[in-house]
């Protein structure tokens, strides 16, 4: 369950970042400066995936109630859990939107070792020890969902704490230097870039989402 959770949240989150990393890792040598605020870059990355998350909460509320009744109708046995995951894609995609950004952010002033740290240790002590206390009946379904969010959110106050660290965490807004043409420019470099990585996350995480809802959700240990 747990990996059926975060393999669905990762095929969507794309979605709503718009392209954030590309657009990050691209523009972030113009924006850079002396002191630190980087024109406003992070900002501007903040409201970005801010405007893909509404986007992508509003497209997930109009179609996931006909999606939700045909995985269901496939899995009927399955009813109750699918209602109940399918309340929580938005917050975990969101969540995974933010530790995306700061992790490529992170990535720019050389700083891997400690986000990568970050990103792959804790689903490693995380996910089993989650396991035990489901495996027990300390956590329940909704349990294990909401220790999947924990965990995501636990990795983004980790970044930010590390980001902060760095002295790199400024939301000092630059508007200046976002004039109309460039924020085109970005944006659609940014939907470019979408492109990419969401046919990367669909080739590596569809088949443990989609096993899911066609041979039932059972058939991948929910």
């Amino acid at each position: 369950l747990m990996m059926f959770l975060y393999a669905t949240g990762t095929l969507f989150e794309p979605l709503a970042s718009l392209g954030i990393q590309a657009i990050i890792l691209r523009y972030f040598a113009r924006f850079k400066d002396l002191d630190k605020t980087k024109h406003g870059l992070l900002l501007y990355s903040l409201l970005h995936i801010s405007v893909g998350i509404v986007l992508f909460s509003i497209l997930f509320w109009l179609f996931s109630g006909p999606i939700s009744g045909l995985i269901q109708r496939l899995n009927p046995d399955d009813a109750e859990n699918i209602d109940l995951f399918f309340n929580f894609i938005p917050v975990l995609v969101a969540l995974l939107a933010l530790q995306n950004l700061f992790n490529y952010y992170i990535a720019n002033f050389h700083r891997i070792v400690i986000p990568g740290i970050i990103l792959s240790i804790l689903p490693k002590l995380w996910m089993p020890a989650t396991f035990l206390l489901a495996y027990y009946q300390i956590l329940d379904t909704s349990g294990i969902i909401y220790s999947v969010l924990g965990m995501v959110l636990v990795s983004v106050l980790a970044l930010v704490f590390y980001l902060q660290s760095l002295g790199q965490l400024n939301l000092q807004p630059r508007w200046e230097f976002y004039p109309r043409a460039t924020l085109r420019e970005m944006i659609t470099y940014g939907l470019y870039g979408l492109l990419g990585i969401a046919g990367t996350q669909m080739a590596y995480r569809i088949d443990q989402s989609m096993l899911g809802t066609i041979l039932s959700m059972k058939a991948v240990g929910v």
